[in-house]
């Protein structure tokens, strides 16, 4: 009697019917909405798209997923940056003020000489004629360092700052009022000897008191005899004023980036599976 003889007699057929054995289904976590978008397409369930659609699908998700990571350690570097320098801001601030509470300082005038220009250089008699900037208060006078002349376009990149003492808008009283209204006088003047060396060439007279401020203002001056000044200016009447304002600046900016970053974090939940999240 053969083995498969045997067999059959006990069972009644051959071969012998071996059925697969049947496994209980395990239990799957949730995935993220847009996963379970991409789940979908990937097991052909989602509608008529086939292969295209689900590739399609899945690399949009990618690059979407790329993009707010990049975007994440942007924000998150901007929010580092902005706390350190409100961090130093805050600390010139507490300096600035303790310097204030043992002296009074004297307002100042910064003026930023950027460009001068002459609409017809060859036609003035100017090109190549040294000259110089001066600035004229009720009290003071300051001017450049050195002489410039004009190149061959009738124009000078300036870029020197010339800083003029302004008393008469000292605060009187503790009040935070100003004794008067100042102005002060931008001249062009020539550099190149003879009795007229000093004579101004152009000048313009402008006022203060849109400066209270103390922040830097842009100012292009048309002066006579077709010239042309770029200037920024900017009076200090308190340093301690000046840095308050920086911090609020920072303050503001921080306060605007931190948003940013959180609802960026928010989309990156949504699309990025928190393994991924959590890992360093």
């Amino acid at each position: 009697v053969s083995i498969g003889s045997s067999i059959c007699s006990r069972s009644g057929r051959w071969p012998p019917r071996v059925g697969p054995r049947r496994l209980r289904p395990r239990a799957r976590a949730p995935l993220p909405p847009a996963m379970r978008t991409s789940s979908l397409l990937h097991s052909g369930r989602g509608g008529g798209g086939g292969a295209p659609a689900m590739m399609m699908a899945s690399a949009a998700l990618l690059h979407s997923g790329r993009d707010l990571l990049s975007e994440f350690d942007r924000l998150e570097q901007e929010v580092l940056v902005l706390q350190e320098l409100r961090r130093v801001a805050q600390e010139q601030l507490r300096l600035a003020s303790d310097a204030e509470a043992r002296r009074r300082e004297v307002p100042e005038l910064w003026v930023r000489v950027l460009t001068v220009e002459h609409d017809m250089p060859q036609a003035s008699g100017c090109r190549g004629r040294p000259l110089r900037i001066r600035v004229e208060s009720e009290s003071h006078i300051t001017s450049s360092a050195a002489p410039r002349k004009l190149d061959d376009s009738g124009q000078i990149l300036w870029q020197e700052t010339l800083a003029l003492p302004l008393p008469e808008e000292q605060p009187h009283d503790g009040a935070g009022g100003h004794s008067s209204s100042a102005t002060v006088r931008i001249a062009l003047v020539g550099d190149g000897g003879g009795s007229d060396a000093s004579a101004p060439l152009a000048w313009q007279t402008l006022p203060v008191a849109d400066l209270r401020n103390q922040k830097a203002v842009h100012r292009l001056c048309n002066l006579q005899g077709g010239w042309r000044l770029s200037l920024a200016l900017q009076l200090k009447l308190s340093a301690a004023g000046m840095v308050r304002g920086q911090v609020a600046e920072l303050e503001a900016r921080l306060r605007k980036s931190r948003e940013a970053l959180a609802l960026c974090g928010e989309k990156l939940r949504d699309v990025v599976p928190p393994a991924v999240l959590a890992s360093p």
